[in-house]
């Protein structure tokens, strides 16, 4: 039977691995209790961390909400060899009208599993909510994380490690969800096959033709320049 590897990656900056910062990562294997590892970057970790050998196994199966945390590991050059699970995809293909943020899910699916929510981001900068006592009540900015006073850096780690408990919740009951909606055989056979693919699109890219962009974005202005013209002439419009 092959292990389960959940995991939730908390970073600073864009959502991209090559413009932001990795915080830490938050990890469990089946039913364990989870593990949160701190770090400035992927480079960082070493081969001995029991998650990393997890991803490099063909036989683990690894969870997240969205492959954002995929894309960390890879573009990091770690393996990742086994099936990746994304929830989001999972309760889509329960019901395609339903909202897919991991709040919503989770209030909805588990909601004994829901924890308030104590990251919010305003002005493109995201901040953890401490709830502690005296001046440190509050919100830090994941920016100047490495001034924060540790019983913060605490609270944050024990709100990472709750982040995964949830997910594997969610994910428990997304695979109870789709069996009794009847589409687990379609998330197996025609949505789970595009995974890996779009974990490598996301790290290698597309290229691109840009001469070709650029004579395509020329056509296109001039087209649109025509149309404007026409409807300022049928509108009797000032040109």
């Amino acid at each position: 039977m092959s292990d389960v590897l959940f995991v939730d990656v908390e970073t600073v900056g864009e959502s991209h691995p090559g413009h932001g910062r990795l915080l830490m990562v938050g990890w469990a294997v089946n039913d364990e209790p989870a593990h949160v590892h701190t770090l400035g970057s992927l480079e960082d970790v070493g081969v001995h961390d029991e998650w990393v050998k997890h991803l490099a196994n063909p036989r683990t199966v690894a969870v997240s909400h969205t492959l954002y945390d995929a894309r960390w590991f890879t573009h990091g050059g770690y393996q990742v060899k086994g099936e990746w699970h994304d929830t989001r995809v999972m309760a889509w293909c329960i019901s395609e009208n339903t909202p897919l943020d991991l709040d919503w899910l989770t209030e909805h699916y588990v909601p004994h599993a829901r924890k308030e929510k104590l990251l919010h981001p305003r002005a493109g900068i995201v901040y953890f909510s401490y709830g502690g006592e005296n001046s440190d009540h509050g919100e830090w900015p994941l920016t100047t994380y490495d001034e924060w006073p540790e019983h913060v850096k605490a609270a944050f780690r024990d709100y990472n490690a709750g982040d995964v408990e949830s997910l594997r919740e969610l994910y428990k009951e997304l695979l109870r969800g789709m069996r009794e909606a009847e589409v687990y055989t379609y998330w197996r056979d025609e949505e789970l096959p595009f995974t890996p693919i779009l974990i490598a699109m996301e790290r290698n890219g597309l290229p691109i033709d840009l001469e070709k962009c650029a004579a395509l974005t020329t056509a296109i202005q001039a087209k649109r320049s025509d149309a404007e013209k026409g409807l300022r002439r049928l509108a009797r419009l000032p040109r």
